[in-house]
């Protein structure tokens, strides 16, 4: 995450690929995989703002019939 004003990141996150894909597709989140120590964060006080960037209000579906 970067500050707006000077470029300089704000907070630092740190996640595995694996983890980082299961947050995108909806089947876990950030603040969950950090109580788990699966995701660091240079600053925890962040926590909240960055679990909120990536929380999605529906997980994505497949239509497609298998």
């Amino acid at each position: 995450i970067r500050a707006a004003n000077n470029g300089a990141a704000d907070v630092k996150l740190r996640i595995q690929m694996a983890d980082f894909s299961a947050v995108l597709m909806g089947c876990t989140n950030l603040a969950d995989l950090h109580r788990l120590g699966l995701v660091t964060l240079s600053d925890p006080t962040w926590l909240e703002v960055v679990d909120g960037l990536f929380r999605l209000p529906q997980p994505p579906i497949c239509v497609t019939p298998f």
